[in-house]
C-alpha cells in the first residue's frame, strides 16, 4: 500500500514538472487584430499587370518581424458597433479568442474610422472610454501577460476635419497609455498623404498594395523599436546587485547594397561578416514567397542575380553563417526594380551630419535624404532605416534619434530600400 501511494505520488511531481516544462518552454505568441485595414483584398500587384489577394500589415508583421502570431481581421469594427449591421466589436471578437498565457504582445490597429461613424453620430468618448476599458479587463483576463499595443493609422486619409480626427487620436492614445497600454505615437502619419491614388484603391479608404506595404513598414518599425514584450523579460535577483562593469557588443551587421541594374539582371555586393563561412541568398519577385536562391562561400562578397524580367520590382535578403551553420547576421530585406518601369530605384544616400558626439543619456537627430536613379520618377514606398552596429553605445529610432547609452564608440548606418547607404560616426563620453 505504501509502495502504491509513493509510486503515485511520484507520477503526481513528474507531471507537473512535465507541465511546467511544457508551459516555459512555449513560444511567445503575439495576436494582430485590426479593422478593415488587416483584411485581405483583391488589387493589383506592383507590377500592376495582374490581380492578386493583396498582403494586409499582419501578413507583413509575420512574415518580417514575429511568425508565430494569430491575426484577426475584422473590416468596420471598432471599440463601438457602427451600426446594427455590424455585430462585431474588438472586445466580442477577443471574447472568442482561446486564452493563453504565452501570448506577449496583443496589437491593435485602427478602429477610429469606424467609431466615428456610428449610426446617430460618432460614439461619445465616454461611450469609447468605457469599451477600452472593458476590452483591457478581458485581455487581461484571457491573456495576462500581453502588452498591449495600439495604433491609429487611418487618421491619415481624412481632408476636411483632420484637425479634429488628430485631436481624437491623441485623446485614443491617453486613455490607452492610462491603461498601461504602448501607444505607437507618429505611427498614425504613415498614410497621411496628399495622394490618395498612390497608396489608396479609387474608394479613397482602403489600401491598395503600395499602402499596405507602407503601413506594414512603418508598423514593423515601430513593433522592432519596442523590443522584447515586458512580461517575456525574466527578472532575476542578480538585477538587485551593483551594475558590473558594461560589456559593450558589437552586433554583426550585413549590408547588401545594389550596385548594378540591367533589364534582367541585379548585382548585390555586401560587406564581409567575421567567422562568416557562406552566405545564402533569399529573394524572388515581390509579391512572391521568399525562397533561397542562391549561395557564395567566403570571402566572396557578391552575386549577380540573371535572367529576370524589366520593369519588375524583386526582393532580397542576405544571410551570413559560421562553419557551424550557425546565423551570424541577416539582413534587411532589399527591393529593387529593373529598367522599363514608371518607378525608380534610390542610388544614394546622404546624411546631414557624418559625426555625433555624446554623452550617455543625452540624444541628437540625425536625418538622411535619398537621391533617385531617375529623378522625377515616382518611387517605391520607401523610407531610410537607421542600424546601429552597437546598441549598448547608442540606439537609434526609426525617426533616425540617437540615445547614447554607455562610453565608446559606434556606426550608424543609414540604409535605403536598395541596400545603399551613409554612416554616421558615434562617439559617446
Amino acid at each position: 500500500m505504501k509502495r502504491t501511494i509513493s509510486l503515485t505520488v511520484f507520477l503526481m511531481i513528474m507531471l507537473c514538472m512535465l507541465t511546467c516544462f511544457s508551459v516555459s518552454a512555449a513560444e511567445e505568441k503575439w495576436i494582430l487584430m485590426g479593422d478593415s485595414y488587416a483584411s485581405r483584398l483583391k488589387g493589383k500587384n506592383f507590377e500592376g499587370d495582374r490581380e492578386q489577394l493583396l498582403f494586409a500589415w499582419p501578413d507583413y508583421v509575420t512574415d518580417r518581424l514575429h511568425k508565430k502570431s494569430l491575426i484577426v481581421r475584422l473590416p468596420g469594427t471598432g471599440f463601438c458597433k457602427p451600426d446594427p449591421t455590424h455585430n462585431e466589436t474588438f472586445y466580442s471578437a477577443a471574447s472568442k479568442l482561446t486564452a493563453d498565457k504565452n501570448v506577449t504582445r496583443f496589437v491593435l490597429v485602427g478602429g477610429i474610422g469606424n467609431d466615428l461613424r456610428c449610426t446617430g453620430g460618432p460614439a461619445s468618448r465616454k461611450q469609447i472610454e468605457t469599451a477600452m476599458s472593458a476590452f483591457h479587463k478581458l485581455v487581461k483576463s484571457k491573456f495576462p501577460n500581453a502588452q498591449i499595443v495600439i495604433s491609429m493609422p487611418n487618421w491619415g486619409i481624412a481632408t476636411a476635419r483632420q484637425s479634429y480626427i488628430k485631436s481624437r487620436v491623441n485623446w485614443y492614445y491617453t486613455k490607452a497609455e492610462a491603461l498601461g497600454w504602448k501607444a505607437l505615437r507618429g505611427s498614425e502619419n504613415v498614410l497621411r498623404v496628399k495622394n490618395l491614388k498612390k497608396f489608396f484603391f479609387d474608394d479613397g479608404i482602403h489600401p491598395n498594395v503600395y499602402g499596405q506595404w507602407r503601413l506594414g513598414q512603418v508598423l514593423t518599425k515601430y513593433l522592432k523599436e519596442l523590443g522584447e514584450a515586458p512580461a517575456a523579460k525574466k527578472i532575476t535577483s542578480e538585477e538587485t546587485k551593483p551594475a558590473a562593469q558594461t560589456v559593450i557588443k558589437k552586433n554583426p551587421v550585413i549590408l547588401p547594397r545594389m550596385t548594378k541594374v540591367t533589364s534582367d539582371s541585379i548585382t548585390l555586393r555586401w560587406n564581409a561578416v567575421e567567422g562568416a563561412v557562406k552566405y545564402c541568398i533569399y529573394g524572388n519577385k515581390f509579391n512572391s514567397a521568399t525562397k533561397k536562391i542562391g549561395m557564395v562561400l567566403a570571402p566572396e562578397t557578391g552575386s549577380v542575380r540573371k535572367n529576370l524580367s524589366s520593369g519588375t520590382y524583386y526582393k532580397f535578403r542576405v544571410e551570413a553563417y559560421d562553419k557551424g551553420n550557425k546565423l551570424l547576421a541577416k539582413s534587411r530585406e532589399l527591393h529593387i526594380v529593373t529598367p522599363k518601369s514608371k518607378y525608380t530605384n534610390c542610388k544614394k544616400v546622404t546624411v546631414n551630419k557624418t559625426s555625433l558626439s555624446l554623452q550617455a543619456g543625452k540624444s541628437g537627430t540625425i536625418s538622411a535624404t535619398e537621391t533617385m536613379s531617375v529623378p522625377g520618377n515616382p518611387t517605391f514606398p520607401s523610407s531610410v532605416v537607421y542600424i546601429s552596429d552597437t546598441p549598448a553605445v547608442a540606439t537609434v529610432s526609426a525617426s533616425g534619434v540617437v540615445k547614447g547609452l554607455n562610453k565608446g564608440k559606434c556606426k550608424i548606418y543609414a540604409v535605403a530600400q536598395t541596400g545603399v547607404y551613409a554612416v554616421v560616426n558615434i562617439v559617446v563620453s
